[in-house]
């Protein structure tokens, strides 16, 4: 896969080929574990995420990238957090009880700049997005590279109890751990930075 990067929305914007469906298959799962992190309905998130997706491919020509880290991320965050009330007030408009005070307490929180869900939806993003690319990536690498990599830099084990437990040597834990990390970073680069 190409990078997913500043130049992916950008060929999004121009309609390159194949663009939307790559941003399109980058962020569904994404948007729709976001929606089902409350008490919203299968159904309803599997809707609020195609609307997200649907206002997405409206505007995102629109987006002018300020070059700033995570612009992307706050945007897709702001039309996220605009559907998701519209979601909740079209309940609260048809009579049905969506969450008393603390709901509310809530939602001002989503809509704060700096409120714990917006520091959740970051490290959620994040989380997700080194997920994505490693799997991703992980077709490039024997099993064993992948699971010393995980083991290793992710999970924190000792290069000796990794060598032990994959019957490997400890440098050749390292250049597992290097090689993956290596490719890694090219295909992170620009888009944990950018967007």
């Amino acid at each position: 896969m190409e990078s997913t990067s500043h130049s992916l929305l950008e060929q999004v914007s121009s309609g390159a080929p194949n663009a939307w469906w790559r941003l399109n298959e980058l962020y569904r799962p994404f948007l729709y574990r976001w929606f089902r992190r409350g008490p919203i309905p299968h159904a309803d998130a599997e809707d609020l995420v195609q609307e997200t997706m649907l206002v997405v491919a409206r505007e995102l020509p629109a987006f002018v990238h300020c070059g700033r880290r995570g612009a992307f991320r706050r945007w897709l965050r702001n039309v996220t957090v605009y559907i998701e009330k519209s979601y909740w007030r079209t309940k609260q408009a048809r009579g049905q009880p969506v969450g008393g005070t603390a709901f509310s307490s809530l939602l001002q929180q989503v809509e704060g700049s700096s409120g714990e869900l917006d520091r959740m939806w970051d490290r959620e993003h994040d989380r997700y997005v080194l997920a994505e690319l490693l799997r991703l990536i992980s077709v490039d690498f024997q099993p064993q590279t992948m699971k010393a990599f995980q083991r290793l830099a992710i999970d924190g084990a000792s290069p000796q109890e990794v060598a032990e437990e994959l019957d490997m040597s400890v440098g050749a834990v390292y250049v597992a751990k290097s090689r993956v990390m290596r490719r890694l970073r090219t295909e992170a680069r620009e888009f944990l930075e950018n967007l």
